[in-house]
């Protein structure tokens, strides 16, 4: 897919089928997901490109980049949460609270309907349940969120995340790196040692490379022991981005994606980032020690 056409997707429900689970540490098995009601997304502007949030009743589930495409990770999550529902709000305007237009369609698919529903939000949360409204108010505070970071107005994020897709040892990992404080790093071993593994170093690459909450979840304050930056799901120039941002807040000075992101939140639904605004394509690490 073009990244700089992204847009949302419309897939439909398909057969469930058993995900592909983390890998287990010192005998640790992955259970499958736990069935999901709802699954929305959107696609926001960033510094880093269209970036792609997917959310559940439970919280916010999924942050893709430009680089992994919409249709293949919304197939995914349909695969492994199996969700009654599948709404893709069209892209959101964070300056505007998330909400869309009062004439942009939405598209839904209800498991067991013919095909694709397409209707007007009128208004955008009435007549839903409690699920289809949490996911949606879901997906409004995590795009304010997104902006309120890249314009250096955020150093924590407050909007509640569905660990579903993280089991065992991984998800040991991903809370690790929850408590790295913003503007700081740590290394894989430092990670694996806070965890009572100090040799599962190359399974804290594997956490940390198949987070599915990057940003929120920061995987990228986490480096390699020789202080290099180590892999990054979405380019090893945005994990440099993200940490040089964090150090020019922190510093007290313009973050370095703040006035890149402003121009991205006027007229989101219009927008059309530049191939310039996508980041490179990971590269995989000897170590695999991918963040």
């Amino acid at each position: 897919m073009d990244h700089d056409t992204i847009a949302p997707t419309t897939v439909t429900a398909r057969p469930a089928v058993h995900p592909v689970a983390d890998e287990p540490v010192d005998g640790q098995t992955c259970d499958r997901p736990d069935r999901t009601s709802v699954l929305a997304d959107t696609v926001v502007p960033s510094p880093l490109g269209p970036l792609l949030i997917a959310a559940t009743e439970r919280g916010v589930v999924r942050v893709a980049f430009a680089t992994e495409g919409v249709d293949p990770v919304i197939e995914e999550l349909v695969a492994r949460l199996t969700p009654d529902t599948i709404e893709s709000v069209p892209p959101v305007d964070p300056a505007a609270a998330g909400r869309p237009g009062p004439d942009t369609a939405v598209r839904r698919r209800d498991r067991g309907a013919p095909g694709l529903a397409v209707g007007l939000p009128d208004p955008w949360l009435a007549d839903r349940d409690a699920p289809h409204a949490s996911a949606l108010r879901t997906l409004d505070e995590t795009a304010l969120e997104l902006r309120e970071y890249f314009s250096g107005d955020r150093r924590a994020f407050a909007v509640a995340v569905d660990d579903v897709l993280s089991h065992g040892f991984a998800l040991e990992v991903r809370r690790e790196l929850r408590r790295i404080p913003y503007g700081e790093t740590a290394s894989y071993a430092a990670i694996a040692a806070r965890t009572g593994r100090p040799r599962a170093v190359r399974a804290v690459g594997s956490g940390c490379s198949g987070n599915p909450v990057p940003i929120i979840v920061p995987c990228h304050r986490v480096v390699r022991s020789d202080g290099s930056l180590g892999g990054y799901r979405g380019g090893m120039p945005a994990k440099a981005l993200l940490q040089r941002l964090e150090r020019e807040t922190l510093a007290g000075r313009p973050p370095v994606g703040a006035p890149r992101a402003a121009r991205a939140t006027t007229g989101a639904t219009g927008h059309r980032p530049t191939p310039a605004d996508a980041p490179a394509p990971a590269q995989p690490s000897a170590t695999g020690d991918r963040g």
